[in-house]
């Protein structure tokens, strides 16, 4: 992966990760994910937060330790976000991982000011992990899943793909394509087409995301890895969330990456960092 450009998000093996430390079981989570994806020859950049030493920072530390010489540290001040983004910016690194701070207890979930602000910030994929014994899970139940990627018609998608796809190679998994039809859509169509389909020949939707899949699944399959292809019915949200129970990872590309509409991380989004039951990879356009 050496050769691109600073800031440019770069398909093909994870090999080196800025991972936010912070004493939670969600960061420790974060910290044993990019461990098992940058394997034994990655480098991992960990940033922590100064606080004080409780049970699950002598854990943290305790992996910090068994993974040298592989870990460099760095003390981040009152904003991590930019600390990590920035430091990621500088060593060119293929990912930022970073623990989930919804709270599962909530009710809706929502996402933390920390991953928001990465999230908008980052040039590089983001990867939101949950802790998975909160969400009745061993940490280690999706280790050997398949890679699960979001069909969407946003202009990352080629890259996601890309980038999914090399994972999935690189960790000897199957790719999972995921399209979403929405029989009677309001907001997010492509074309006007689709809205007439919808409501006058809907099985015309399945025709044509299944002409889609046919494509992508096409070059997916290039780089050598399973594939498998899924319709779905509903909204893209709450089906991709149902489709990565037993996923090792979720890929979806990210859509708003504009001065203004960078601020937000849409709806789709959005729901599956809330809900999903494995980590969620962010892919920006490149």
């Amino acid at each position: 992966m050496s050769g691109s450009a600073p800031g440019e998000t770069r398909p093909g093996p994870v090999r080196t990760a800025v991972v936010g430390v912070d004493g939670s079981d969600h960061s420790l989570a974060a910290l044993r994910w990019a461990a098992e994806v940058v394997g034994s020859t990655g480098t991992i950049d960990v940033v922590t937060v100064g606080h004080q030493e409780n049970e699950r920072d002598v854990l943290e530390k305790e992996w910090l330790e068994a993974l040298k010489p592989r870990v460099r540290l760095h003390l981040a001040g009152n904003d991590p976000a930019e600390i990590m983004v920035d430091l990621a910016a500088v060593l060119n690194v293929d990912l930022i991982a970073v623990g989930a701070h919804s709270g599962v207890a909530r009710s809706p979930r929502r996402v933390g000011g920390v991953v928001h602000k990465i999230l908008r910030l980052a040039n590089c994929p983001v990867a939101v992990v949950r802790d998975r014994s909160e969400l009745g899970r061993p940490l280690d139940s999706g280790l050997g899943g398949d890679i699960v990627v979001g069909v969407g018609d946003g202009p990352s998608r080629p890259v996601a793909l890309a980038w999914a796809a090399d994972l999935a190679a690189d960790r000897s998994r199957a790719v999972r394509l995921v399209r979403a039809v929405n029989y009677h859509p309001f907001l997010g169509v492509s074309n006007a087409a689709e809205v007439l389909a919808s409501y006058i020949d809907p099985a015309q939707l399945v025709v044509w995301a299944g002409e889609e899949l046919d494509l992508v699944a096409g070059t997916v399959a290039e780089r050598g890895v399973e594939v498998e292809k899924r319709i779905v019915a509903g909204d893209v949200g709450t089906r991709l969330v149902e489709e990565s129970e037993h996923a090792e990872a979720l890929v979806v590309g990210k859509h708003f990456d504009g001065r203004v509409t960078g601020f937000f991380t849409g709806r789709t989004v959005h729901h599956v960092l809330a809900h999903a039951w494995c980590p969620v990879v962010i892919v920006p356009g490149s």
